[in-house]
């Protein structure tokens, strides 16, 4: 059954079904616009393992996901599946994340040969020995040229510390040992297991006519269907953090970062990223009289917040340049705790930041590979990115306070520094 659901404050009307092989679709037609986004996402990613035949779960090489993610672009007969949909006038593409793999395109006007190819293409893994081979090679170097980055040190050395002995430590491309790790059984198996249409979710925003977009996947997914047992995904197992690290790399300026562990939550993601970020922005943001004090030689326009939140993990990074990394960190920490003493924790700052978020969300709705990609992260079956201007409405100071109180009793903390060589 097709869900309709108007959103009229925003002037959009939203279509969701799920169809009888277990395909999720979200359409948002948007007739204003001439480009078309189609997403499809798999309930798959860098943490995820594998069952093995006897039903014990079994610890994937860390990568799998992101390398299975380049080898099904990889058609039958040779071709290639990115070039095949510009061949169609669409400009595609593909990325791994700690929990999903996602592939999409854009295309001008609704292309019913591109969705059809967006569909069909992920359904087969075409590899044999040498494509795998070749495939190391490539994703070695990729490997290589990140460990480069003082960046990418900075924020794989402070999850390192956040979450030790987990998969959250790895990169999600992996490391030169899990490549040599991952086989033709591995890709395989992995792909029967995941790439399954229960465990995928379908979104088009922009300019189709959604009975049109429906009844062309309705067909293709006619014959697709399977009688797998779904693979659970497994808590993470939490060690102590490690309490700070440092390291000497090529950089002219120390580089902090500190991070906060949360406690894993069933709760709204959108909603408990939200008030993560209010919280932060309100105290540390840039609006803030403490950011505007330690602008003054502390920090500079590389200060960053960085929020994820899952069931299966929950952190928040913040990432600077910094002559005085452990002064700030000391700072900071000290105006976390004692956050109901802060200046800036007020109605009227919060009602500037809502704003902002506001602003922000409203502009998302005019770049719909943004909004396809905003709708496919937070999309339950309860809620919808579009509920976000209802979310932030809803949301009151104390909302904001309750939150700070539960943090400092729950929340780890952890610091890793680069320091020049």
């Amino acid at each position: 059954m097709l869900e309709k659901i108007d959103y009229p404050s925003l002037k959009e009307i939203f279509y969701k079904t799920r169809l009888d092989n277990g395909l999720q679709v979200y359409l948002l037609p948007k007739q204003d616009f001439q480009e078309m986004t189609a997403l499809l996402q798999v309930n798959f990613g860098a943490l995820d393992e594998l069952l093995a035949e006897d039903g014990s779960v079994q610890e994937s090489p860390a990568g799998l996901a992101h390398f299975l993610e380049h080898k099904l672009f990889e058609m039958a007969d040779g071709q290639d599946a990115s070039l095949k949909f510009s061949e169609l006038g669409a400009d595609s593409n593909a990325f791994t994340s700690f929990e999903k793999t996602a592939y999409y395109y854009t295309s001008l006007g609704q292309s019913q040969e591109a969705l059809q190819l967006l569909l069909n293409f992920v359904k087969t893994l075409n590899i044999d020995k040498k494509s795998l081979e070749r495939e190391k090679k490539i994703i070695a170097q990729e490997i290589d040229m990140y460990l480069d980055d003082p960046d990418y040190q900075l924020y794989s050395g402070i999850l390192a510390n956040l979450y030790p002995n987990t998969k959250l430590t790895q990169d999600i491309a992996g490391s030169q040992e899990s490549l040599k790790k991952i086989t033709l059984k591995w890709l395989r198996n992995s792909h029967k297991a995941y790439y399954r249409p229960d465990n995928l979710s379908l979104f088009l925003v922009g300019n189709f006519d959604y009975q049109t977009a429906l009844a062309t996947i309705k067909e293709n997914q006619r014959n697709f269907t399977t009688k797998l047992t779904k693979v659970d995904k497994n808590p993470l197992k939490l060690t102590e953090p490690v309490k700070r690290k440092s390291i000497r790399f090529d950089v002219t300026k120390p580089k902090l970062a500190l991070g906060f562990r949360l406690p894993a939550t069933n709760k709204s993601v959108l909603k408990q990223k939200l008030v993560l970020r209010l919280f932060f922005s309100i105290i540390l943001g840039w609006t803030s009289q403490a950011y505007q004090e330690y602008d003054q030689g502390l920090i500079d326009d590389s200060f960053d917040i960085e929020i994820e939140v899952s069931s299966r993990f929950q952190f928040l990074i913040l990432s600077m340049d910094t002559q005085e990394p452990i002064k700030l960190a000391n700072n900071i920490k000290t105006l976390l705790k004692d956050f109901r003493l802060s200046a800036d924790f007020n109605q009227e700052h919060l009602d500037l930041l809502t704003r902002e978020i506001y602003g922000e969300f409203m502009r998302s709705l005019d770049s719909i590979e943004q909004l396809a990609s905003q709708l496919a992260s937070y999309q339950t079956d309860e809620e919808s990115y579009l509920d976000l201007p209802k979310l932030l409405s809803d949301l009151q100071l104390a909302d904001l306070e309750e939150l700070g109180q539960n943090l400092l009793g729950t929340m780890v903390s952890s610091e890793f520094t680069i320091f020049p060589n």
